[in-house]
């Protein structure tokens, strides 16, 4: 969905590299695209640049959202008159970083014009007046005013100043001043331009009317059919989002005020359980993402395909979260319907985990629902109240598909589960390769699985005696981490262990 105000070209659709995707809306709720802050970015400040007389230039080597490194060449020329260009180190002077590139004493209104040989996105620009007790009121000129605005500021005295520009997809840019006096370039923070990008953008979930003229996806089963548009079908709402209005996604969206704000006449009350969930990670960008999915709970709604209110997911990332159930072929869904909240019910959480980072998950909204919701791993036997905090998940990367649950009842240790938990070690010994079950309570152990930490079994043992010691040959494994699940008479217990 084009949601970034300055989206051109592609930008809102699925393409190589876009983090943003696609929002979402079913019958139950809607969703935003993938959310982000934060650029990969890089800076000419002039230490490793050349003064070649009549320009200074420096090159700088920056990963687009293409993944690909980019060298990019920045060129700083001056207008006629002005005097020419010099590379002077200022050591840190009114804030510069060091080298920055004069505008010699010349005549009044003149420039200096930064050319680069590929576009980039410019965030901000640094300037410092060398003119001692002078003002000067200096403007930037992007080469691109069709998307990017004039920036005017004043410099007074010896003073630097860091001009926010947010400009895009710029080849050039001149600096002007109103006064002959020494102008210096600092640093320039940037991006590769030309990609399709996420930007400031706000982040918008759909409500359930759309705009007219708003482009959508329709997805139908293997068996098709004929889709028909009606005149019954049409309700008018205007456009003002926070009253339950339309938003037309797309770039540069910009609020009208409403003819007719009436528009709670047929609204109905939404009584639906729902929650919506977020998945906060750093991706291979040092882009911040947030990933939502939602659930909704009710009484008719399965585990099956559910007309309304299962929505798959089309823009899977590095490291991403959704929903997957057998019954339905392990498709992805981004908003799945499932049955109503009951102690009993687990719904499978799928992590896809594509970072060395925490991860974090969290309820991004909750509507219609009093108990509490824990997010459970079934490895470890941990259940985690997400009602009202977020987790910080340490894992490693790859996918995880029976290993998370979400939860509505936290399972309280009875007796036998004090037993089992106080009366079972679980150790390595390294020096004969093999897993010590230490069980002085005798209980009858009926079967010992290992899982690797992505939940995947690498091993299993069916006939275990009943001794207060057992020792199990583990010699095919790895050196790693490994989560041993022991299944007894009185219950499961799960214990983490290290093999060297």
């Amino acid at each position: 969905t084009g949601e970034d105000d300055t989206s051109t070209g592609i930008s809102g659709h699925f393409a190589n590299g876009y983090q943003g995707g696609y929002a979402t809306r079913n019958l139950a709720m809607g969703l935003s695209a993938r959310d982000a802050l934060g650029d990969n970015s890089a800076n000419f400040d002039w230490e490793s640049a050349t003064d070649n007389g009549a320009n200074v230039t420096e090159t700088k080597l920056i990963t687009g959202t293409d993944n690909i490194p980019t060298s990019i060449k920045a060129t700083i020329t001056a207008s006629v008159g002005a005097g020419g260009i010099d590379l002077i180190d200022q050591s840190g002077k009114s804030g510069t970083s060091g080298n920055v590139a004069f505008k010699i004493n010349g005549s009044s209104l003149d420039s200096i014009t930064v050319t680069f040989d590929k576009l980039v996105d410019i965030s901000s620009i640094y300037i410092y007046n060398e003119g001692g007790s002078t003002s000067e009121i200096v403007t930037l000129k992007p080469n691109k005013t069709t998307i990017n605005s004039n920036v005017t500021n004043t410099l007074v005295n010896e003073v630097g100043n860091q001009y926010n520009v947010n400009w895009i997809d710029v080849s050039s840019f001149k600096i002007v001043s109103d006064n002959a006096t020494n102008i210096g370039l600092d640093n320039i923070t940037f991006r590769k331009g030309g990609d399709v990008s996420l930007g400031d953008a706000t982040y918008i979930s759909p409500n359930r009317y759309i705009a007219v003229g708003q482009g959508f996806f329709v997805n139908s089963d293997i068996n098709g059919g004929t889709l028909r548009f009606l005149n019954s079908q049409r309700n008018y709402r205007n456009d003002n989002y926070n009253t339950g209005g339309t938003y037309f996604f797309k770039g540069d969206n910009s609020k009208k005020l409403a003819t007719n704000n009436n528009q709670t006449e047929d609204e109905e009350e939404d009584t639906l359980p729902i929650i919506k969930f977020g998945l906060a990670y750093v991706n291979s960008f040092d882009q911040d993402i947030n990933r939502q999915i939602g659930i909704a709970l009710n009484n008719g709604l399965t585990f099956d395909y559910d007309y309304g209110y299962d929505s798959e997911l089309y823009d899977i990332s590095d490291s991403d979260a959704y929903w997957s159930f057998p019954e339905m072929d392990n498709k992805k869904l981004v908003i799945a319907g499932v049955p109503a909240i009951n102690d009993a019910l687990e719904i499978p959480l799928q992590l896809v985990i594509g970072t060395d980072n925490a991860v974090t998950f969290k309820i991004d909204e909750i509507r219609n629902i009093t108990k509490d919701v824990f997010l459970t791993d079934k490895l470890k036997g941990i259940s985690y109240n997400v009602t009202q905090n977020s987790i910080d998940l340490n894992l490693d990367q790859g996918t995880y598909t029976d290993r998370f649950y979400i939860t509505f009842k936290q399972k309280a240790l009875s007796v036998d589960d004090e037993i089992i938990t106080n009366g079972i070690g679980i150790y390595t010994d390294d020096s004969t390769d093999q897993l010590v079950i230490k069980n002085p309570n005798n209980l009858q152990i009926e079967k010992v699985k290992i899982y690797n930490i992505l939940g995947q079994e690498v091993l299993e043992f069916n006939t275990i005696e009943q001794l207060s010691e057992n020792r199990l040959d583990i010699s095919k494994l790895s050196s790693t981490i490994y989560i041993v699940n022991i299944k007894t008479n009185k219950g499961n217990i799960s214990k983490k262990i290290f093999k060297d």
